[in-house]
């Protein structure tokens, strides 16, 4: 997990804040991190047929590759 630090908060925010996780009976980090995360929606997962899907689209985008990647690994090792 990462931190998240807020600067210059508002002192009755601060208040408020602290009087809320009183009342809910936890500390104002545990009550914070509710309130966040009550207002971010999960990211969304894709099905299966939708990740088939994008990955037919950018085929379709990019077109067939003509390389052949062993001649490509080939002249990178050589190259060193």
């Amino acid at each position: 997990m990462s931190d998240l630090i807020l600067r210059d908060v508002d002192e009755y925010l601060i208040q408020k804040l602290t009087a809320q996780a009183t009342a809910q009976g936890t500390s104002v980090e545990e009550y914070a991190k509710t309130v966040l995360t009550s207002q971010t929606p999960p990211p969304k997962r894709l099905s299966r047929a939708e990740l088939v899907r994008k990955a037919d689209e950018f085929r379709k985008k990019v077109g067939p590759q003509k390389t052949d990647s062993t001649q490509l690994i080939r002249e990178d090792r050589d190259s060193r």
